[in-house]
């Protein structure tokens, strides 16, 4: 048994010893320490926020074509191809022709001058030809004189109308048609550095009244695809543009 003194003296010793450890190990905490940091468990990873829907998306595009238009198969197929890459480097959404129908001399080369009567007939002939294929987007080719217009798209105005419209099946036929008369394929490039001929930014022009039920007037920029006329026309789609147009049931997943 150690005699009182002795076991004090040897008491305040260990104190000593476990108090200068224990400011040893706090000094090497600091934000510098790498030896602290290697020892602390890793925090775990947080949640990876979720990103934008990327996916590819493909419209079907039927073409129709009666024997009064002029316009060259060649010609309507490089810009719809044109629209194509356009559309997809903008907003992820493609054209891809699944049909072209020659039609005979009809109705559609003897429709009336512009007016409220020609649009309803003409609304309707559309609508009859896309029974065929409901989901598909309709192109009408069209001469020349029926209208003042080179392409116009037939939209839903009703006040229930949004991104996903039309929402029921069986309105599907009653739009997603466009029209474009034959000086729509005339119309040179604006300058020979264009990645785009203009009648390629028509068709997605019109494709996107097709895929977002917009009309006129869109109060869009000069340069953009939306802009109110083809003079200001350029190849920029805005996000909000793009947002819309992806909701459309016209669309479906890329194969």
């Amino acid at each position: 048994m150690l005699p009182r003194l002795a076991l004090a003296a040897l008491l305040a010793c260990l104190g000593a010893g476990l108090a200068a450890g224990l400011a040893a190990d706090g000094a090497g905490q600091g934000p510098d320490s790498g030896a602290a940091q290697a020892q602390a468990p890793a925090p775990a990873p947080p949640d990876a926020a979720p990103g934008p829907d990327l996916r590819l998306l493909q419209a079907r595009v039927r073409v129709f074509h009666p024997a009064c238009s002029t316009a060259r198969r060649s010609e309507v197929l490089n810009a719809l191809a044109e629209a194509s890459a356009l559309l997809q480097s903008r907003c992820h959404v493609s054209l891809s022709l699944t049909a072209w129908a020659e039609l005979p001399v009809g109705v559609w080369c003897h429709l009336e001058a512009a007016g409220r009567a020609r649009a309803a007939f003409e609304a309707e002939l559309a609508e009859d030809a896309k029974l065929q294929d409901p989901s598909c987007l309709a192109f009408f080719l069209l001469p020349n004189g029926l209208d003042n217009r080179l392409s116009w798209a037939l939209v839903d105005r009703s006040r229930a109308r949004n991104c996903s419209s039309p929402q029921e099946a069986r309105f599907l036929p009653r739009f997603g048609s466009a029209f474009f008369t034959d000086l729509a394929w005339a119309v040179g490039r604006y300058d020979s550095g264009d990645p785009f001929r203009p009648s390629a930014v028509l068709i997605a022009h019109e494709v996107l009244h097709c895929l977002t039920q917009r009309g006129h007037p869109t109060g869009e920029p000069r340069g953009a695809v939306m802009a109110d006329h083809l003079s200001d026309m350029g190849t920029d789609v805005s996000p909000d543009w793009c947002a819309c147009a992806r909701d459309s049931p016209y669309l479906m997943p890329a194969p």
